[in-house]
């Protein structure tokens, strides 16, 4: 036995970019409480006799928990102010700058930024920032493993 692999961490930075297809990658790891890649089921009309051969009957999608904020550079107001628009995402889940073969980076692509994201919350005694999720869809898109 070779021992135990080598795990992803949440007690250290992260790298999360958004890009819109025109501009130039926002970076938001700062913002994020929790970052999940994963896939949903293709509608099943809508899956070729190519994909079902290929096995490739999920659509990639992209959970967020984040932060409420109303800076400009936040990843709050990105969504707000974009949505609509379909973005890729890169996801360093080790924080490392540069994707290498033991620390990739995972790019998302045609991911839709549909609806606000919610904003408030409850009141409390305590001190407590307000955070909230949201789901981005791809439809069409890829989940591509970076490693250099």
């Amino acid at each position: 036995m070779a021992g135990t692999s080598a795990r992803i961490y949440g007690n250290h930075g992260i790298v999360l970019t958004l890009k819109k297809s025109t501009g130039t990658a926002s970076p938001f790891g700062d913002d994020c409480k929790g970052v999940r890649i994963s896939g949903e089921d293709k509608d099943s009309n809508d899956i070729t006799f190519s994909e079902a051969a290929e096995g490739a009957v999920q659509n990639p999608l992209l959970k967020l928990k984040f932060i409420q904020s109303t800076a400009a550079s936040s990843l709050h107001q990105y969504l707000f102010d974009n949505q609509g628009e379909v973005v890729e995402a890169v996801y360093a889940p080790h924080g490392n700058a540069s994707p290498s073969a033991s620390q990739p980076h995972f790019k998302v692509t045609a991911l839709k930024i549909s609806g606000i994201p919610e904003i408030g919350g409850d009141a409390t005694k305590e001190t407590v920032g307000f955070e909230t999720e949201v789901e981005l869809k791809s439809e069409g898109g890829t989940v591509e493993k970076i490693t250099a």
